[in-house]
């Protein structure tokens, strides 16, 4: 089971589900907690630890019962059970005049047999060969297994099967029960190719590299960077960059940044990693943090950068001297975006609420006819204050 997790949860990133690893991990506890035998407890743990944005939820309802009701057999009836000796007898002498596939489809339809494990895999192996990780394409892909079977033969030949039926004097309601069991068992079976069609679809999703984080490139060295991871650093670095220098920020950073920020033709103050030795280039972090010169501090560090320690001790720091530290490359690009000058002027006036509303007039009970005018009056108010 938990590797059937980890297969749910690459699906869900592989289709856009921003995950974390604490994220993933709490899904884990909760499902340790709850167990997995309330299948609803179980889909309401994952979805309550896994998905954050509303957006997602469809996400997570498509792609659930695709991981998690994998290996169930379709309901299909057995109606050859409840024939007479002579009704069978009937049966397997019009089965023989039918083409060996043919037959053993009807057979199959008959007992109420579903599609083996094994037959479901040549019929993938045979049509998704190229492992297909858009589930929109999930019913063409059944509709292929479909023909692949012949589905629209065995529709005539159970036509055919009735007709043989009917003459060798099986009676109408016995073929009309014959039919509806065989009708109700091929749409079982189109069930079944259906699901399975959608379980490798979203299982081949799982194990489709996804794009990594931002986050994690600037934490990589430069020279095991893609073409492509290249491409998307340098946009989103000159996407911060600019913002900042818009906004009148003056940039520093660490080598590896510093060195980004060159790519993308923005210059940077050096500053010195925490624990550097003694001489190498640039200004101690902590100190510069602690100059009063810093107004934002963007740390992404990753489990990976083996930087966590060193993290902490930058936030606390700035945390220390009030200033605000972002922690993920897209929130700190949000954020400087929304420092331009030129989107002060498109703000809304702030105010509190209760400056904005008018005051509504105090609420008085007058007095009941015969009391004093001087008598003390009720005010409606909560807790006996307006």
């Amino acid at each position: 089971m938990d590797q059937r997790i980890v297969q749910f949860i690459g699906a869900l990133r592989a289709s856009g589900v921003r995950i974390s690893l604490a994220e993933s991990e709490d899904a884990f506890h909760a499902v340790e907690h709850m167990g997995v035998q309330d299948r609803e407890a179980f889909r309401i743990s994952l979805r309550t630890t896994l998905v954050k944005d509303a957006s997602d939820l469809a996400r997570f309802e498509l792609l659930f019962p695709l991981f998690f009701q994998h290996g169930e057999p379709p309901n299909l009836l057995n109606p050859a059970e409840n024939l007479t000796p002579e009704e069978a007898k009937m049966l397997a002498k019009a089965l023989r005049q039918f083409s060996q596939d043919l037959r053993r489809m009807l057979e199959k339809l008959l007992k109420g047999e579903p599609l083996s494990q094994q037959e479901l895999d040549r019929l993938d192996q045979l049509l998704n060969a190229e492992g297909e990780t858009d589930l929109r394409y999930q019913n063409w892909l059944a509709r292929q297994m479909e023909k692949a079977l012949k589905f629209s033969d065995v529709r005539k030949a159970m036509e055919e099967l009735m007709q043989l039926l009917r003459e060798m004097g099986m009676s109408k309601q016995r073929l009309e029960q014959l039919r509806r069991f065989l009708q109700s068992n091929q749409q079982a079976l189109q069930e079944q190719l259906r699901q399975y069609a959608g379980q490798r679809i979203a299982e081949k999703l799982s194990e489709e590299p996804r794009q990594e984080r931002l986050d994690n490139l600037y934490n990589r060295p430069f020279h095991m960077l893609s073409e492509d991871e290249m491409d998307q650093l340098r946009r989103e670095i000159q996407r911060l960059a600019a913002a900042l220098r818009t906004a009148g920020y003056r940039l520093a950073a660490t080598s590896g940044t510093a060195e980004a920020l060159a790519i993308a033709g923005h210059e940077a103050r050096l500053v010195a990693k925490l624990g550097a030795a003694e001489g190498d280039p640039g200004e101690p972090i902590l100190e510069l943090i602690a100059s009063g010169e810093v107004r934002l501090v963007v740390n992404t560090p990753t489990p990976r950068s083996g930087a966590v320690r060193d993290a902490a001790d930058i936030r606390h720091a700035a945390t220390a001297e009030g200033i605000l530290c972002l922690t993920a490359i897209e929130t700190a690009v949000a954020a400087a975006e929304a420092l331009d000058p030129s989107v002060a002027g498109l703000l809304a006036e702030v105010r509190s609420l209760l400056e904005w509303m008018p005051r509504a007039p105090e609420p008085v009970a007058l007095a009941p006819a015969g009391r004093e005018s001087g008598a003390p009056v009720a005010t409606a108010g909560r807790d006996g204050r307006d």
